[in-house]
């Protein structure tokens, strides 16, 4: 028998390494290397509203547009959109309208890019 040792919180100094991590992996198209560290922070119960972006943007890149369209609907019951920046509001309403787009839903798509084009 194996005995289980008890989780322990990430400083927030390791947290900041890892997604600093994961953005460099990202960024450098190591696209399944940066989604092993956000879905291990996950398994970790770190469920931070930069975790879950991260999650997103990785399976847009990925091209699972229905599985990055679940983590946004998931990522906006977590988040209140007033204490969010124009600029990340923008970013997610993007990806939804992408999302939507790939997966056939095209006037979804449409009209989030209208309202967006028109601010």
């Amino acid at each position: 028998m194996q005995l289980v040792q008890p989780r322990e919180d990430l400083t927030n100094r390791q947290r900041d390494y890892l997604l600093l991590t994961i953005f460099v992996l990202t960024r450098h198209g190591y696209y399944d290397r940066a989604l092993i560290l956000v879905e291990s922070m996950l398994a970790l119960e770190d469920y931070g509203a930069e975790v879950r972006l991260a999650h997103v943007v990785l399976k847009f890149l990925e091209k699972d547009f229905v599985g990055a369209l679940a983590d946004l609907d998931h990522l906006e019951s977590l988040t209140l959109s007033g204490g969010l920046s124009s600029r990340t509001l923008v970013m997610r309403r993007y990806l939804r309208a992408r999302c939507f787009f790939e997966t056939g839903r095209r006037q979804e798509g449409e009209a989030i890019a209208r309202a967006l084009a028109a601010k």
